[in-house]
C-alpha cells in the first residue's frame, strides 16, 4: 500500500441471482498482498474491544462476513473510525496503523486476511511504543 493511503474501503466483486449472492476477493486485484494468513473473530459481544495494536509489516483485509462492527484506525497523522457492515466491502490496512475493533452487533463474523504469517516480534502493542516507531518512520 502506499504511504499515502495507509488504510482505504475497497469494493470487493458481488454477484446476486435468486440463488443468493457471492463476494469474490484476490490476491493482486483487491488486495495488494498474497494473503498468508487467514483468522476470524465471532461471538464477540457488543462492548467487546478487540486489537490494540499495530504491525511492523503486516498489511490486512478486514471484512465483516456478517454482522457489522466499527473499526478505529490511527497512523499517528490521521485518525478514523470506518463501520463495517456488508460483506461486500473490505478494509485495506497497512503497517504501522494502529488497530482497535469495536461496537460489535450481534452474530457478527469478522474476517481479517493477512499478508504475512504470525509474528510476534511484528506486533506494536504499546501505545507509546506505537507513537515512537511512527514518529521515528517520518
Amino acid at each position: 500500500m502506499p504511504p499515502a493511503a495507509p488504510w482505504r474501503l475497497v469494493e470487493l466483486p458481488t454477484h446476486s441471482d435468486p440463488r443468493g449472492s457471492i463476494t469474490i476477493c484476490e490476491s493482486g486485484a483487491q488486495i495488494p498482498f498474497v494473503m498468508k494468513r487467514a483468522r476470524w473473530v465471532f461471538g464477540a459481544p457488543a462492548n467487546a474491544k478487540r486489537g490494540g495494536h499495530a504491525h511492523h509489516r503486516t498489511a490486512q483485509l478486514f471484512v465483516a462476513v456478517a454482522g457489522a462492527l466499527t473499526i478505529a484506525v490511527d497512523d499517528r497523522k490521521q485518525t478514523e473510525r470506518v463501520r463495517l457492515d456488508t460483506p461486500s466491502r473490505g478494509l485495506l490496512i497497512g503497517p504501522g496503523v494502529w488497530i482497535d475493533t469495536e461496537e460489535f452487533a450481534p452474530g457478527t463474523v469478522l474476517l481479517m486476511l493477512a499478508s504475512e504469517p504470525h509474528d510476534p516480534a511484528d506486533y506494536i502493542r504499546d501505545r507509546g511504543e506505537f507513537v515512537a516507531a511512527m514518529a521515528a518512520r517520518r
